[in-house]
């Protein structure tokens, strides 16, 4: 994504169906914009198909890299025995809003830590508004509506996570998050707080 440094990339309006990666943003330090908008993404791995699964998935690999991510407004986004909705890897400053995000198992068996959202790494992102569904029985005791790891100062707030084992779990460093206005409903945890 070398050539997206310094430019507006914009993915709006598709119809995506994908075995391991529905939208890879990969490496956009320096974009002005990378978007996301009104997709209907479906990601149902194959078997061999690893960690990483995501309808849309954001990596950067140096910390503080900034790529201007807004990920909103995404009409449909789907696992089927998949790992992520969506999941960033190092990303700072990203804007994931009004998404409607379903976790659900398909011919595999589900993916063990599956997840609607997933934050790692990075700093400073907002996740507001987001819609999350998991139809995967609470057997599996690895779904989560939203999980951030040792990502720091995010603004997390007016999220509804529903149907998971967990609804929302934050690990490791999470200093400086403000987490308000937040519905978990009908989940066999809430919220978990693990600070390792």
């Amino acid at each position: 994504s070398e050539l997206s440094v310094a430019r507006t990339v914009s993915v709006t309006g598709c119809n995506i169906h994908a075995r391991f990666r529905g939208i890879d943003f990969n490496e956009n330090h320096n974009a002005f914009n990378m978007v996301a908008s009104e997709n209907i993404i479906y990601l149902e791995p194959t078997t061999g198909i690893g960690k990483g699964q995501a309808c849309i998935y954001m990596r950067e690999s140096q910390l503080g890299n900034d790529a201007n991510y807004n990920i909103s407004g995404n009409l449909h986004l789907e696992t089927l025995s998949g790992m992520a909705g969506i999941a960033t890897l190092n990303v700072d400053n990203a804007n994931i809003g009004y998404n409607y995000i379903y976790t659900n198992p398909g011919t595999l068996l589900p993916a063990p830590g599956t997840v609607g959202i997933a934050i790692s790494g990075g700093a400073r992102n907002t996740v507001d508004c987001n819609i999350v569904t998991n139809t995967i029985p609470f057997s599996n005791l690895g779904t989560i509506g939203m999980q951030v790891s040792t990502s720091q100062s995010n603004s997390i707030g007016c999220n509804y996570f529903n149907g998971s084992y967990t609804g929302m779990r934050y690990y490791a460093q999470c200093g400086g998050t403000n987490m308000y206005g937040n519905t978990m409903a009908n989940n066999f945890k809430g919220l978990q707080l693990n600070s390792n």
